[in-house]
């Protein structure tokens, strides 16, 4: 996301950037507890299990939920045109 200064330049606004890489490696972290070899649902009940369904399960989707947002806030920043939205559709569908 760029901002504008108060200089008139733009910066980029490393907080939003720095939400996204959090929210992808809540994403990674899900499915490292969800889909990997040891199912944790089927692991005897302990601290572990219930800080993995309840914690790191939940929280990759609300990291997906996240990464969606910010994504689509990052695609609509800027003025819209019919031809930039065309070019930006036909460079992600290359």
């Amino acid at each position: 996301m760029r901002i504008i200064t108060s200089g008139g330049r733009s910066g980029r606004s490393s907080s939003l950037e720095l939400l996204r890489i959090l929210a992808a490696l809540m994403i990674v972290a899900r499915h490292l507890v969800g889909e990997n070899a040891l199912d944790v649902s089927v692991q005897a009940l302990s601290l572990l299990k219930v800080a993995c369904q309840s914690v790191v399960y939940a929280g990759g989707k609300v990291g997906v939920v996240l990464f969606f947002l910010i994504s689509a806030w990052f695609l609509c920043e800027g003025e819209q045109t019919p031809r930039g939205c065309a070019r930006r559709v036909w460079i992600m569908e290359r």
